[in-house]
């Protein structure tokens, strides 16, 4: 999903990749940043802007890329886990997208992009810690008890709360299951969600690592025990743990969720904006001066 920038991460709708109509095709030229898996995956989803006349929402259009096109450049980003590159930048050098890979209809990619976000939220806010996958509070609690730590008092009140959240976050993922079964859209729901996943996910980890003492600060010395499963990438309490970071940020920080409660749950006034209903090219010569 090609959508965060340098210089526009948590303001999609100020990105300045853009897609210009040739005929019967398109002409990408741009940056994105934070792309997960770019180096691996076939197609993207890329949100590119059409028309610079209109405010900046309005201007935006979504398409399927093929990832193998000519122009496009992938380059990992190294991150402190150690392992393979998560995320990447890719550049867009006059990319050729044919015109029927445009998603919906043109002006259309900012409605598409926050389904999207929606659905990728609920999706990523399974009970595993890191977005969904890797070790869950019922991993920990084994762990705890196969290690012989689940008897200290405090640690145990404290798993016991992780406990209930990963509970809570296991059944709302049965509802998002009987939602989708019964063909009922994504909605703020996501947002709150992953409000909870997120952090939960931190202090599932936080206290996996703490329970374990000094042997925590060693790699692949873990005395703490993973139950065997489907873990995905996160198959160790290591590699789980120097990741946690960041599942506080991608596909919307905290702060961006909040205001989506805030205004669509609460109804409280939108935050201020004065760039949301001027024409892109003048916010643009703005920021230029």
């Amino acid at each position: 999903m090609l959508f965060s920038e340098p210089d526009a991460g948590s303001d999609v709708g100020a990105l300045r990749t853009s897609a210009r109509r040739e005929g019967d095709h398109y002409v990408v030229r741009g940056q994105k940043i934070w792309t997960s898996l770019a180096d691996r995956a076939q197609l993207g989803v890329l949100v590119a802007r059409t028309d610079s006349s209109v405010p900046k929402h309005e201007g935006l259009s979504q398409f399927l890329v093929d990832m193998a096109s000519p122009g496009i450049t992938i380059r990992p980003i190294v991150d402190m886990t150690g392992e393979s590159g998560e995320y990447n930048e890719v550049f867009f050098d006059d990319v050729i997208v044919p015109a029927d890979r445009l998603l919906g209809k043109e002006g259309e990619g900012w409605k598409i992009s926050m389904q999207q976000l929606q659905t990728e939220r609920v999706a990523l806010s399974r009970p595993g810690a890191i977005w969904g996958s890797g070790p869950s509070a019922r991993d920990l609690i084994d762990g705890l008890i196969a290690a012989g730590r689940i008897a200290e008092p405090l640690l145990r009140d404290e798993a016991a709360r992780i406990y209930i959240e990963g509970e809570i976050l296991r059944l709302l993922a049965l509802r998002s299951l009987s939602d989708r079964m019964n063909a009922k859209e994504a909605g703020p729901e996501g947002a709150v969600r992953k409000l909870i996943a997120a952090p939960h996910g931190q202090k599932l980890l936080d206290l996996a690592k703490r329970s374990q003492g000094v042997s925590g600060l060693v790699r692949d010395r873990n005395v703490l025990p993973m139950t065997p499963g489907e873990r995905g990438p996160f198959s160790n309490w290591d590699h789980a743990f120097w990741w946690s970071p960041a599942v506080t940020l991608g596909v919307g920080t905290q702060e961006i969720l909040k205001n989506v409660v805030a205004e669509r749950v609460l109804g409280l006034p939108r935050e201020g904006d004065p760039t949301r209903k001027l024409p892109w090219t003048e916010v643009l010569a703005a920021r230029a001066k």
